[in-house]
């Protein structure tokens, strides 16, 4: 309490019980302020105007009940109450609890004069669990904020704890409709996410494999963060995923990250520039007259028509179409078509 007394609300109807328990905080010494009630009515009105360290309270009293004292805030008392009562009795004593009352003692002499003690003991506790409460609601509502931050993210996100078992996902990470075959519902919470990737099979196995093994080394410490791309061949599309693990910073069970995010669109511009690229390679080993042919093939021309407009045989442009699909690789075409347009693009 940091050198400062501590205030205790006695409410007891009794002339007798209260000037013996006002003896017994006197011969205590100055650690304390008492102030005492005769009644239910008499202590709300303390209570207006002040909020007392410990209320120590008579179960009943003229006006009611000690219990009816005990204020929620949030659910939560807003100060300790230690009932007293003159007959020890088990459901009385449940009841009192249940009502939120902090301890229940049943009064004898040595009881009253115990109780500047039983009143400190209540005040410890009440610190430590007020104390464990603010604690308990920080990391709820750290809790909160993540998953709101986390459900922010168009990537999938889950996080992991040393066992590999999932702690929570993020809602991209929980949407059944997503084509990653390493999330929804069967990847989520409570779900051992290295055991459920190591039942993976078929053309997705190597990747469930290095997943698992990254997810592994981190948790271990043995990488400080592991990345790959994943190409999902089941999906209609075979999307392609970044899937990056990272250590998770935070107090508690957490030790991982596992984050995918959807790379599909970057994976296909990347390959059409590689494409581009390699078309316009192998464009460049063709002759003046194979890139004319070319040209007029892609147009919709038969051999006959450019044989006409370049005054060359039909044989000869006919050896100059096997030279461009020869050299470009291709053997239709619609294969001509397409490097043709991805040039021009």
């Amino acid at each position: 309490m940091k050198n400062l007394e501590m205030t205790i609300l006695l409410v007891e109807d009794q002339p007798a019980h209260a000037k013996l328990i006002e003896r017994a905080f006197e011969s205590a010494g100055s650690g304390f302020r008492l102030s005492v009630a005769s009644s239910l009515r008499e202590a709300q009105k303390l209570l207006t105007s002040s909020t007392p360290d410990v209320v120590i309270a008579d179960l009943e009293l003229p006006d009611g009940r000690g219990t009816d004292l005990i204020r929620h805030d949030r659910g939560v008392p807003a100060f300790p109450v230690v009932v007293l009562t003159s007959h020890g009795n088990e459901q009385v004593a449940v009841e009192a609890m249940k009502a939120g009352a902090l301890d229940y003692v049943v009064k004898s002499s040595a009881v009253m004069r115990d109780l500047p003690r039983i009143a400190a003991a209540a005040i410890r506790e009440w610190t430590h669990l007020v104390e464990r409460r603010r604690a308990e609601m920080a990391r709820t509502q750290s809790l909160r904020l993540l998953e709101v931050v986390l459900d922010s993210l168009s990537a999938q996100v889950a996080v992991l704890d040393d066992n590999g078992m999932i702690l929570m996902v993020n809602s991209a990470w929980a949407n059944e409709s997503s084509p990653n075959p390493f999330s929804g519902k069967a990847f989520g919470v409570t779900v051992n996410y290295l055991s459920a990737c190591a039942n993976v099979t078929g053309e997705m196995e190597p990747a469930a494999h290095a997943i698992v093994a990254g997810v592994r080394d981190v948790i271990t410490g043995i990488q400080s963060q592991f990345c790959v791309e994943v190409q999902c061949y089941d999906t209609p599309d075979q999307r392609w995923y970044q899937v990056e693990v990272s250590p998770f910073s935070g107090a508690g069970a957490a030790r991982a990250v596992v984050l995918f995010e959807d790379i599909s669109e970057r994976k296909q511009t990347e390959n059409e520039a590689r494409d581009r690229a390699i078309h316009c390679e192998r464009l460049a080993t063709l002759s003046d007259r194979e890139h004319e042919v070319m040209t007029m093939v892609v147009a919709g021309k038969a051999n006959k028509v450019i044989a006409r407009d370049l005054g060359r045989s039909e044989k000869t442009v006919e050896k100059h179409r096997a030279n461009v699909m020869k050299k470009l690789k291709v053997r239709t075409i619609a294969d001509l078509v397409r490097i043709a347009v991805s040039i021009e693009r």
